[in-house]
């Protein structure tokens, strides 16, 4: 639902965190890919280029920020209100 005001607006919105937490990695990327460019490492973690361990981590700890993101309320109006402006 939502409301638009004068001057702002109001959503009512719904976050299935289960769902997002049921994603494989990849469809993380996918999902974050149709809004943002992906991180080159990242890209070479889904094309299995990253040799290094610690490079295999990275890539996962920003898959795992993304995955926050993509369920965040916050970050939704924020790229909302991004868009917006």
């Amino acid at each position: 639902a939502y409301a638009i005001m004068s001057n702002h607006y109001h959503l009512v919105l719904y976050v299935n965190e289960e769902a997002s937490l049921a994603c494989s990695d990849d469809e993380i990327c996918v999902r974050w890919s149709q809004i943002y460019t992906l991180s080159p490492l990242v890209v070479r973690w889904q094309k299995g280029e990253l040799t290094s361990d610690i490079q295999k981590e990275a890539a996962l700890e920003i898959i795992a920020k993304w995955r926050k993101r993509l369920s965040s309320i916050s970050w939704f109006m924020r790229c909302i209100n991004e868009f917006i402006a």
